[in-house]
């Protein structure tokens, strides 16, 4: 008999190694290779992303049924127009219009085209006469112009002029001795003007009320006052103040009034010309009811000569600007 051997235990370990390192290099390969390999296989997947495939053009095919359009042509009349005469001309001519049809393979639809309808020309020949306007030498209207000294409208009045006065001219007879035995008496014209004197305003002693209550006009060159003595109030809105000179300034007691319509007992109203430092200011004035200051060139800076004193507008005293004081009576 023939022996036969087992197997080693050493030998199947080594198998064993073996099978284990060759499983072992084999996934070791797949990993290089896949680590060699993935990237190109990824960066080719992520470039299809934008990837659209091909659209697909349908065509439909339909089938159209031919239509066959018939003209059938009729015949066209004329008519030969007369010849020419006198009286107007009226033409006639008869239009057939040909009809189209059109077949086809459904219902038919005949289309009739219609002219409109012509109307017959006549001429008729329209004469408008117009006047004719004959040339005469015989105008239609006559301007006569005459010549006539006297005015055609009367003349206005005119204003005369008033005398003036002028210088007189005085004439001076003079002896001109021009041969001792004869004498000639010589007269010259000589002109002298005269001196024009205007004679000096002066207060007249008119006084009304002379019997009522009396009121005091202080003043000087810068101020003016009116003081009331008497034991009762007063109105000051009648009063006004006219200047006799060549001004004609005026001032109205409503000046006053419109600040305080009366003069209080031992109280008075006021004119202080501004910037002045010399007003009067009275030591019968105790107090002042109103005050009013106007500039130096104001017209109603009244007191510079004489000066006339007006109740309810009627005169009733004059006063002086040289006396300084002046006592009036009021009703």
């Amino acid at each position: 008999m023939t022996a036969q051997s087992s197997p080693s235990p050493q030998s199947s370990s080594m198998l064993l190694f073996r099978l284990m390192m060759g499983g072992v290099g084999l996934m070791v390969l797949l990993c290089l290779l896949f680590i060699l390999v993935g990237p190109v296989l990824l960066s080719d997947r992520n470039s299809d992303f934008d990837y659209i495939p091909p659209t697909r053009n349908h065509t439909l095919l339909a089938q159209l049924t031919s239509t066959k359009a018939t003209v059938t042509p009729q015949e066209l009349t004329t008519k030969t127009l007369p010849p020419a005469s006198t009286t107007p001309r009226s033409a006639t001519a008869e239009i057939i219009t040909p009809s189209l049809v059109i077949e086809s393979a459904g219902p038919t639809a005949t289309f009739t085209y219609l002219p409109p309808t012509r109307v017959s020309p006549t001429a008729t020949a329209t004469v408008v006469t117009s006047p004719t306007l004959e040339a005469t030498d015989t105008p239609s209207t006559t301007a006569t112009f005459t010549a006539s000294s006297e005015p055609s409208h009367t003349p206005r009045p005119t204003n005369t002029p008033r005398p003036s006065v002028t210088p007189s001219q005085t004439t001076i007879p003079t002896t001109t001795a021009s041969h001792p035995s004869t004498a000639t008496q010589t007269a010259s014209v000589t002109s002298s003007p005269r001196t024009t004197i205007t004679p000096t305003i002066q207060p007249s002693p008119t006084v009304l009320y002379s019997d009522g209550r009396p009121l005091k006009l202080l003043y000087n060159p810068s101020s003016f006052y009116v003081a009331n003595p008497n034991d009762t109030a007063i109105e000051i809105g009648p009063l006004s103040f006219e200047a006799l000179g060549k001004t004609g300034h005026v001032f109205s007691g409503n000046t006053w009034a419109q600040i305080y319509g009366t003069v209080e007992p031992s109280a008075c109203v006021a004119i202080e010309i501004f910037g002045t430092q010399a007003a009067l200011e009275p030591a019968s004035c105790t107090f002042y009811n109103a005050t009013v200051n106007p500039p130096a060139t104001s017209s109603t800076i009244f007191w510079t000569g004489q000066f006339a004193v007006f109740w309810n507008n009627v005169e009733i005293a004059r006063c002086a600007i040289a006396d300084g004081a002046c006592l009036i009576f009021v009703p």
